[in-house]
């Protein structure tokens, strides 16, 4: 596969997570692509993000000309994989400034993480303090540990939070002011997030889904 189908299916990905975005929780939210050399054939998807600059900058949450409360940044890696964009790296992270500097939780999936460096691929990190976990940590021989160094794993590579996850949670929470039909747009995305990864995790265990689609009726039993 050459650049151009890294390009083209990365600029597809970014438009439709833009369309989300604003017709949900943002107005003037911009997705771009920036491909990368180190390592050759990657392409960067964020808020921001530009063919010069592929650094994500936050987008402020509001839908109307009023001050956002928080800001969220978006950013994916990725390459092609057997012709399909695959995601190596992807984070949620959002903040109460508009510089990201005042980080409050940031969702994360890097691809082999487990491998590189023993924590899950999927987790949630939280910036912030509780007596408790200080406690725990502290009797865990950890005192120096803040709680945000904490991965908390969230359902690993194949069913890991979506972008439309964390948007539905700043809107239920009332964190953010939502369009009109907001939810309607989410479940729609978020079904295809789920179909791209069902038929992703089919493709490494084709032995459970044939199995299941026999007990349904839906094959013959050899």
């Amino acid at each position: 596969m050459s650049l151009s189908d890294v390009e083209r299916q990365a600029r597809e990905f970014a438009s439709s997570l833009q369309r989300v975005l604003n017709a949900t929780v943002c107005r003037t939210a911009r997705v771009g692509t920036a491909l990368s050399n180190a390592p050759a054939g990657h392409v960067t998807i964020g808020t921001g993000v530009t063919a010069r600059s592929a650094k994500p900058i936050p987008v402020g949450l509001t839908i109307d000309g009023t001050q956002p409360r928080c800001w969220l940044r978006v950013e994916y890696i990725a390459w092609l994989k057997e012709g399909y964009l695959t995601v190596r790296e992807s984070v949620f992270t959002l903040s109460a400034d508009p510089y990201g500097r005042e980080e409050v939780f940031h969702y994360d999936y890097e691809r082999d993480k487990h491998e590189r460096d023993g924590y899950t691929e999927a987790h949630l990190q939280i910036v912030g303090e509780s007596p408790p976990m200080k406690t725990l940590l502290t009797t865990a021989g950890r005192s120096k540990d803040p709680m945000a160094k904490l991965h908390f794993p969230v359902g690993g590579r194949r069913y890991r939070p979506s972008l439309e996850d964390v948007i539905e949670f700043l809107v239920n929470e009332r964190l953010v002011r939502a369009r009109d039909g907001w939810q309607k747009v989410l479940d729609a995305s978020r079904e295809e997030f789920r179909d791209r990864q069902l038929c992703a995790a089919i493709g490494f265990r084709p032995d459970v889904a044939i199995g299941e689609l026999q007990r349904l009726g839906h094959l013959a039993t050899r």
